[in-house]
């Protein structure tokens, strides 16, 4: 008898692979389509463009759950392959938008471009620490 556990969308079995629950993978295409949607209106996206957008961040997420599935590879280098992830999934949206399109992308997703700096892992890790 195989046991499972409950994860949040997924379903442990006691092997210790993970599978999809239909209610997760509920929750995961209404997270996508609300992330559609949200892009389609700020964006003015047309079906074309939406139907991409949908096909990209279904990528995304596909490719950083299989990074975060290979526990070989330490954390630290996974945060920075995830970051390389949303970084191209960033540049294929910027690919599919018009000029105007593209302005209202960058200025609402990049805070590097409004001048901020991004924080590094050691900020974050000094963030959770009280001294």
């Amino acid at each position: 008898m195989l046991a499972t556990v409950l994860v949040g969308p997924n379903v442990l079995a006691s092997d210790g692979s993970r599978q999809m629950t239909s209610q997760g993978a509920g929750q995961i295409h209404s997270q996508l389509e609300r992330r559609v949607a949200l892009m389609s209106k700020e964006l003015d996206l047309d079906a074309g463009q939406q139907d991409r957008l949908r096909e990209l961040l279904q990528r995304q997420r596909k490719d950083i759950l299989q990074l975060w599935s290979d526990h070989a590879l330490p954390a630290a280098q996974r945060v920075a392959a995830t970051d390389k992830i949303a970084e191209h999934t960033g540049d294929a949206v910027r690919a599919m938008l018009s000029e105007e399109q593209r302005k209202k992308y960058n200025k609402a997703r990049s805070p590097e471009l409004a001048g901020a700096p991004r924080p590094s892992i050691d900020d974050w890790q000094s963030a959770g620490k009280h001294e």
